[in-house]
């Protein structure tokens, strides 16, 4: 319930704002379909919603550069929202758990997105928003984000410990720390995407092999959300 809150009101001050750009159309669209996508894409939309209300302190080229990797960035998902719906195989790779079962929780969904989002196409969206040494200048600018983040972060942790009794019970016997364990694991995904995009640029031999292990990483993650949560 607090999310489709959240979300409607996030849609009217998106309408208030003016925000037609992509990817809020499509966002918007996905989050009141009745497809699977919807979970994800209200979550989507509420996190980019919280986003924007921050950029209107940024200099013109620093919203447009910002508000490119957000199209880039949603582009990975909208791809395999469409994809799905059109009864297609999905070609991004790091959404296909997402869409290899239609009888997940909403929770569950939420999740899935997250990982697939944070821990999966994250340095793909930067390599092909930014050139590194854009990417370097506007590191600062990404706090938008971070606190987004943990805002966002903080509704699916509530959302969790309400819904999935895995998840109430870790945060019962840790005396609530995994809410700090979230927000940890979150900023070390952050800071390993932007490793991995720092190594593609530069055509380091490590690249393969740290994609690997993150790839695996997210795989044992995408496991445990499916079958414990």
């Amino acid at each position: 319930m607090l999310f489709f809150s959240l979300f409607f009101y996030s849609n009217a001050w998106s309408q208030k704002m003016g925000l037609a750009h992509e990817p809020f159309p499509q966002l918007d669209s996905i989050g009141n379909s009745q497809s699977i996508s919807k979970h994800f894409g209200r979550l989507y939309y509420v996190f980019l919603s919280m986003v924007e209300e921050q950029l209107s302190g940024l200099d013109t080229p620093a919203q447009k550069m910002v508000r490119n990797f957000e199209k880039v960035f949603a582009g990975f998902y909208i791809d395999a929202c469409n994809a799905h719906e059109a009864n297609k195989e999905i070609a991004v790779g790091e959404w296909q758990a997402y869409y290899s079962r239609t009888d997940l929780s909403p929770i569950q969904y939420k999740l899935l997105g997250t990982n697939a989002h944070l821990n999966g196409a994250l340095w793909q969206a930067f390599t092909l928003s930014f050139s590194q040494a854009e990417m370097e200048a506007l590191k600062k600018e990404f706090v938008f984000f971070k606190r987004s983040l943990n805002r966002t972060y903080v509704l699916v942790y509530k959302e969790a410990v309400r819904d999935s009794k895995t998840a109430n019970t870790i945060r019962n016997r840790s005396f609530g720390l995994s809410r700090l364990a979230g927000d940890f694991y979150l900023y070390k995904w952050r800071k390993r995407q932007m490793k991995l995009a720092r190594l593609y640029w530069n055509d380091s031999p490590k690249f393969e092999a740290l994609l690997k292990k993150v790839d695996l990483k997210k795989q044992k993650i995408d496991r445990l959300i499916i079958t414990m949560i």
